[in-house]
């Protein structure tokens, strides 16, 4: 009662008038009555987007269920295109190994040009005692071993006097017939060296080219040792065809091709040609370098010494010393280089120069690509 009259009191407001105005009470959300609404329906939102989620789960879980229990499709596999071996050796030989036969040619050539050097380089060095020689020609025993070869042999005279003191002077003062032969030959073993370590270098590069090719395919490339014996054994195979096809009279491989044969052939026909211009043969004298030697040599300059003698010319050492010198001069061309009949050194290992390296074009064409013999015409062409 008294809480009714208290409530009841505080509802009423008191107009300016004097007369009082009653205020509905203050509606508070009990949970009852029409405005207990507004709380229920935010839940109601939260229970729909619950199931939602659900209903949305319970359908992914389900797609995934049977993604999974679905066979998965299997990739398709194309078969491997076969490797073309030969076109793949094709490209390697002209990517690769031609331009490397191209530098081998480039390296022995060069080695040509060194060789013929050094020899330039002996025969100047040796040249320096000519003048010596010309002193020993005009000394006084040199005048008596001249008149000594003029008289007859019953009065103590010597036909071959005469030439074997200046051959002796020669050889002393100058170089001997055996110099020579060491001069020319040590050109070409020089040149022979840079030749093998050429094809020594080419082998090693054309097996590290090949080393993507199958060893069931090239067997020979399994070592460095083993490539270079198949290598020399299809080179010696292939020369005797290629020193007839390039008109090359004796071609060998290079291990066992003799220096001493070219020297020889130059000093042989060297000796021939000297002594039908000497004028001066010695008796019983063969046409061989061994039975001349430098005798011939002597023998062209003992007719240039005999006019100084008997002319009594100004200076008679200086000009037979430049004599001597032109004398040099012309033997070291002809040793080099010849004259159309003299067969000199550079045209000799050109020759051969250009014959080996149609060998090794031929025998790697032939380890590489499976190829026979490939004839070979005398311009030097190989076939790349």
């Amino acid at each position: 009662m008294i809480q009714r009259s208290s409530t009841s009191h505080l509802n009423r407001s008191t107009r300016p008038d004097g007369e009082t105005q009653s205020t509905p009470p203050d509606r508070r959300d009990t949970g009852d009555g029409p405005g207990s609404g507004g709380s229920r329906k935010p839940r109601l939102v939260y229970l729909v987007i619950g199931a939602l989620a659900v209903c949305a789960a319970i359908f992914a879980l389900d797609a995934l269920s049977h993604r999974r229990r679905a066979p998965r499709p299997q990739p398709v596999s194309h078969p491997a295109r076969p490797v073309d071996l030969r076109q793949q050796k094709l490209e390697i030989w002209r990517t690769k190994i031609a331009p490397e036969l191209d530098t081998a040619d480039d390296c022995t050539a060069q080695a040509i040009d060194a060789s013929v050097a050094s020899f330039v380089y002996f025969m100047n060095e040796r040249r320096r005692g000519s003048r010596a020689f010309a002193e020993r020609m005009l000394s006084l025993r040199g005048k008596w071993v001249l008149v000594r070869s003029k008289m007859p042999g019953f009065l103590g005279g010597d036909e071959q006097a005469h030439l074997r003191y200046l051959n002796q002077q020669f050889s002393k003062l100058l170089f001997s017939d055996a110099d020579l032969q060491k001069a020319i030959e040590a050109a070409v073993v020089a040149y022979l060296s840079e030749l093998q370590a050429a094809e020594n270098d080419l082998l090693v590069k054309v097996r590290a080219d090949v080393a993507d090719i199958p060893l069931d395919a090239m067997p020979a490339a399994r070592s460095d040792e083993i490539f270079r014996n198949e290598f020399d054994r299809v080179a010696r195979q292939i020369t005797p065809t290629v020193a007839r096809e390039l008109g090359v009279d004796a071609l060998r491989e290079a291990s066992s091709f003799v220096a001493g044969e070219v020297a020889t052939t130059i000093l042989t026909s060297l000796a021939t040609r000297l002594g039908a211009s000497s004028g001066l043969m010695l008796a019983g004298a063969g046409s061989s370098w061994a039975t001349f030697g430098l005798s011939i040599v002597a023998a062209i300059v003992i007719d240039q010494a005999i006019g100084l003698v008997m002319d009594e010319v100004h200076d008679p050492i200086g000009q037979l010393d430049a004599r001597i010198d032109l004398l040099l001069t012309n033997l070291c061309r002809l040793v080099i280089s010849g004259d159309g009949e003299l067969p000199g050194m550079r045209p000799q290992l050109t020759q051969f120069d250009r014959a080996r390296s149609q060998v090794r074009r031929q025998a790697l064409r032939q380890l590489i690509l499976g190829e026979d013999q490939v004839n070979t015409v005398a311009t030097g062409c190989a076939p790349d």
